[in-house]
């Protein structure tokens, strides 16, 4: 990797809470002090790891990670630092730099990101929470009039809906209003029988971390278990 393919990855995170934009780090911030975390690169280059075994790729890649810490530390200005990780297998440090020794690490080539823990005396801003959506999961079961549902097997629909909230708990009370309606709903079955499905209750709430859906896919539900295929 080139130094001017690695200054445009290398990204400086945590300056908009302070609001301050990465230009101002050489002009009114400059001798600004800021407390700070720098995490180096994590080798994960599988063409090379790949005809590895598991151990190799662990000793590999903890090898690479000392090395970048080397070439971190030969650019780190100040002497006093704390490591994150451990000797054997480092992370990056914490430390504090003023807003142009912060620039001058953007041409390191072993640091993959710079986060602005503190900005000195100024105060964090508070974000504004965003909307994003969650998909919530109902369970529900076929109510056929004449039919005595006591104690018996029933045949039962789990729908899942997506809805846009501030948190899991706004999500239900909106999938509830919604299963509702669902539920509330009767039409007539083949046997001219009045019909409607029962909501039973909201089997789970996924978070799908996003504010706006991609329509070229967007995962809205994830279940892991442990299973035997065929």
């Amino acid at each position: 990797m080139c130094l001017n393919e690695h200054f445009k990855e290398m990204k400086i995170y945590g300056l908009e809470k302070y609001e301050i934009r990465e230009i101002e780090l050489k002009t009114i911030h400059s001798e600004s002090v800021f407390d700070i975390k720098i995490l180096t690169n994590y080798f994960q280059d599988l063409d090379i790891l790949r005809p590895l075994n598991p151990k190799e790729r662990r000793l590999f890649i903890r090898q690479k990670s000392r090395e970048n810490l080397k070439i971190l530390l030969k650019d780190y200005p100040r002497e006093k630092y704390t490591l994150i990780g451990t000797k054997i297998k480092p992370r990056g440090i914490l430390g504090q730099l003023t807003g142009k020794q912060i620039l001058k690490l953007q041409n390191n080539s072993a640091v993959d990101q710079i986060i602005i823990e503190k900005a000195g005396e100024l105060k964090e801003l508070k974000p504004q929470k965003e909307e994003q959506y969650f998909s919530v999961q109902g369970l529900f079961a076929i109510k056929v009039e004449g039919f005595d549902y006591t104690n018996s097997i029933r045949f039962t629909e789990e729908r899942i809906i997506l809805v846009k909230a501030l948190d899991s708990d706004t999500a239900i009370q909106k999938a509830n209003i919604e299963f509702k309606k669902y539920s509330d709903v009767e039409y007539l079955n083949s046997d001219f029988r009045l019909t409607r499905w029962d909501f039973i209750e909201i089997m789970d709430v996924y978070e799908v971390d996003e504010t706006e859906i991609d329509p070229n896919g967007t995962e809205i539900f994830s279940v892991t278990r442990n299973r035997k295929l065929k």
